[in-house]
């Protein structure tokens, strides 16, 4: 078809990796679909050099931001306060929209990205004609919270202002992460359930198994992941306790810590790790699949991205899902265990280690999510963002 267009996709990345992965998967899935586009992420992940990028995707890093656990943001390298990083954020996207000339801009998450950064570069495409599509995740906040929040940054009005169609990235039978909400009639006409995001891809490959040196990779064993770690210290603290008290029929378990985990909470960890046969620590892995392929059960924080991992390599489960700043990993978690698709670690859970080691022993047996929905239906994501996306730009 010879379609040599242009897509910008700006990944609204503060805090952890969910933005970012998800950005990456679409484009990647874009390039496989249409391989003469160019696709051009837009973030300030501190790590988006780290992965590994498909011929035809590239990024854009614009000055990273740290969102704190109190919800605040600070400058992540800089020494200028964080309205003046958000200028020049904001200037340096506008700037992208006239020079990179984008066919279709997907925005992620954030309708007017960050404090409103991205309204400049919003203005411009719209009078450039520019479509552009919100894409959101199956789960925000809970209601009350995201209401107040989209009221404080007028974010309803320019949701029809600026945006030809929104995307949710799940099923509506599992929930609408906008019902509720007082939108116009004009924007609810505007969103449209792709299906969650399969995390297999196209092109990945598993013959090879990358990263593991201690666990022996062809037998059995679980994996643990907090995403990036920044909030993952309770659920790895509880999980190495268990293999710490020991018991011969616990599989051996890799764990990943993420990159944003603290550095010392990074070393305490591996120190302790050191002297047990059954657990091996990573610190980041941009190969996770291979060990999502592998792994005989899964235990994890419940962000998007994770979630759809589960899903995508059909693997029994046990999400502890956070509760702050947001409670869209809880609220997720809550509509899939009654769906059947997961299983649920509480707090009380992680406290009685006994108990927990019952339930890492039992997850290689426990039900797996195709046992209890049809999977081709629930992830069915990619294929219909890569057919929409080919009819936006014919």
């Amino acid at each position: 078809m010879g379609l040599r267009k242009k897509i910008l996709l700006y990944s609204h990345d503060s805090y952890g990796l969910g933005h970012l992965r998800r950005s990456q998967t679409i484009a990647h899935a874009l390039i496989d679909f249409m391989p003469e586009c160019s696709v051009l992420i837009v973030s300030g992940s501190p790590i988006v050099g780290q992965f590994e990028w498909k011929h035809g995707v590239d990024f854009m890093r614009v000055p990273g931001i740290t969102k704190l656990h109190n919800g605040d943001y600070e400058s992540h390298h800089l020494n200028i306060d964080i309205q003046e990083l958000i200028k020049l954020r904001g200037a340096l996207i506008a700037q992208t929209i006239d020079t990179f000339e984008p066919d279709l801009i997907i925005v992620d998450k954030e309708p007017l990205g960050l404090r409103g950064e991205l309204v400049q570069a919003l203005t411009k495409a719209k009078e450039k004609n520019i479509k552009v599509v919100l894409g959101l995740r199956d789960v925000l906040d809970d209601i009350i919270s995201l209401n107040i929040e989209w009221q404080r940054k007028n974010i309803y009005p320019q949701l029809d202002r600026f945006y030809n169609e929104i995307w949710v990235y799940g099923v509506e039978s599992m929930g609408s992460p906008l019902q509720g909400l007082p939108i116009s009639k004009e924007v609810e006409r505007k969103i449209v359930f792709t299906g969650f995001l399969n995390r297999i891809g196209n092109s990945a490959s598993f013959s090879t198994q990358k990263g593991l040196k201690k666990i022996d990779h062809d037998k059995d064993f679980l994996l643990g992941m907090v995403g990036g770690g920044g909030d993952g210290d309770e659920l790895i603290e509880a999980l190495m306790s268990t293999y710490e008290h020991g018991d011969e029929k616990l599989l051996p378990i890799a764990l990943i810590l993420g990159p944003f985990m603290v550095k010392d909470a990074k070393k305490h960890f591996l120190e302790r790790a050191k002297k047990l046969k059954k657990v091996e620590v990573l610190f980041f892995s941009s190969h996770i699949e291979c060990l999502l392929h592998k792994a005989k059960g899964i235990i994890s924080m419940g962000g998007y991205n994770s979630f759809c991992e589960i899903l995508s390599f059909d693997k029994p489960s046990l999400i502890y899902p956070r509760i702050v700043p947001r409670r869209e990993q809880y609220i997720r978690a809550e509509r899939a265990k009654k769906e059947g698709l997961i299983g649920i670690l509480s707090e009380e859970d992680l406290k009685d280690l006994n108990a927990l080691k019952v339930k890492l022993i039992d997850l290689p047996f426990g039900q797996k999510p195709s046992e209890k929905r049809n999977l081709d239906l629930l992830l069915g994501g990619l294929p219909w963002i890569s057919n929409r996306v080919r009819g936006l730009l014919t």
